[in-house]
């Protein structure tokens, strides 16, 4: 089953579109946000707009490796800036198995027709941050951009990552060509993984399924579901159900969260008065949250929620989490989770507030490397502590015969406390005391700590 999700997420890929720099689903060129930016988003797809040297050096220098013409495909893995404020960008022209990654001038010409060296519209299949994929084929996480860093995790196909940042490997002898590395945040394992990953490999095989699920796509796709909600098709995806009468609730107070159908919000429970109808792809905020009885599934999740966007944008009321049959109204991706991870990451690693993500987790990877060695320290301090709980017990096996000997039982209240007392007291320097004689003159030492 979750195989034929993916398929039908990869064939969705066909139609979508992603943008660079901020999210916009009706802006087809996005401007820049400061003048310091680059106008081309790290990751994404362009079309060559006219003729465009190849060189092996950043700053255009080096040897010419070729000359790029005018609608052909680069993948941009990497931008960079010189003193004189020019940008260059470092592309891998497509297909990637056959043609080899170089630098470009991504500077507009103004003697040149037309003046931009890309088209400004990204092609399907680009690749954004603070987007939400799911894995297509395995892959490995690492702890660092390049490729023979540490490993840290496995991803098998239906697992889900947040991208934090996008970056670049450096060629090595074992992978001789530069290649795209993703910073990124993945909750589906027993643990939260945070690492690198490649979204697509040298040749140009994806990894990911470029379709972002953050993204009003996620609504087209509960739609197609909504045919096989009898899961007649067994080939074909199911509706998600992920709410479980008793089960932990996947939605929380302060989460942003994506309507997957249109839904009525009420004025305060289930059987109260409607007061508006929220939007398939409206974003909501979560503010109150509680169970209500519901004849169909026991009890169903309500949701106080004020809406985000859409024509409804500033309402609030409450609604349902899931339908009577029990299947997903409010998809469970919380649209903070990016800021949720930063945060984090910034608390864990002392960062300062403008640290970017691949900084950050730089710096949390130097500090668990660092701790190592106290890591090590561990199993023999283990062994230690188990020698002596072997110890204690035979110690224990000796009282016990010695006892039977001298037909004497200690009061079994105090026997455990009687044992372990003398068994830490071998171990003493000073006078050991048997504990059922007393001093007979109190002036004396009595061979604790005081003294008379």
């Amino acid at each position: 089953m979750q195989s034929s999700w993916l398929e039908r997420l990869d064939q969705c890929s066909l139609q979508a579109m992603t943008c660079c720099g901020k999210k916009s689903e009706t802006s087809d060129i996005p401007p820049l946000l400061h003048e310091t930016d680059c106008r081309y988003q790290v990751g994404g797809r362009y079309e060559v707009a006219r003729p465009l040297d190849l060189w092996s050096g950043q700053n255009l220098d080096g040897s010419k490796i070729e000359v790029l013409q005018k609608k052909d495909q680069i993948l941009l893995i990497q931008s960079a800036k010189d003193e004189h404020g020019r940008w260059f960008g470092l592309v891998v022209p497509q297909p990637a198995e056959e043609r080899s990654p170089g630098w470009i001038s991504l500077q507009e010409s103004p003697d040149k027709q037309p003046k931009l060296p890309l088209q400004p519209k990204p092609l399907q299949g680009s690749w954004e941050m603070r987007a939400r994929y799911a894995v297509q084929y395995p892959c490995t996480v690492r702890s660092g951009q390049e490729v023979e860093s540490q490993w840290l995790a496995e991803l098998d196909n239906g697992h889900e990552v947040l991208i934090l940042e996008l970056g670049v490997s450096a060629p090595t002898k074992d992978e001789p060509k530069a290649r795209l590395r993703a910073l990124i945040s993945c909750n589906d394992l027993a643990t939260e993984v945070v690492g690198w990953l490649s979204p697509e490999t040298t040749a140009g095989d994806r990894l990911l399924i470029p379709v972002d699920l953050l993204s009003r796509k996620v609504v087209d796709l509960h739609t197609q579901s909504l045919r096989n909600k009898e899961r007649l098709d067994p080939t074909k995806p199911a509706p998600k159900k992920s709410y479980q009468a008793g089960g932990d609730t996947p939605w929380k107070v302060g989460g942003t969260y994506r309507i997957l159908e249109k839904v009525p919000a009420r004025k305060s429970d289930l059987v109260s008065a409607e007061v508006f109808k929220v939007a398939a792809g409206a974003l909501v905020v979560l503010t109150e949250l509680h169970n209500e009885e519901c004849p169909m599934l026991g009890w169903c999740p309500v949701a106080c929620i004020t809406v985000e966007d859409g024509p409804a944008k500033g309402k609030q009321g409450w609604v349902r989490c899931v339908a009577k049959d029990g299947h997903d109204l409010m998809d469970t991706r919380d649209h903070n989770e990016y800021d949720k991870v930063l945060d984090k990451m910034r608390r864990s690693s002392s960062s300062l507030p403008d640290a970017s993500p691949a900084e950050m987790q730089a710096l949390i990877v130097a500090m668990n490397k660092a701790s190592e060695p106290e890591k090590e320290a561990e199993p023999e301090s283990n062994q230690q502590e188990q020698a002596k709980s072997y110890a204690m017990d035979a110690f224990r096996e000796s009282l016990q015969d010695k006892a039977q000997e001298k037909q004497y039982e200690a009061p079994p209240p105090f026997q455990e406390i009687t044992s372990v007392a003398m068994m830490e007291q071998q171990d003493d320097d000073r006078l050991l005391i048997d504990h059922r004689k007393e001093p007979e003159d109190s002036s004396v030492w009595c061979g604790c700590a005081c003294v008379k």
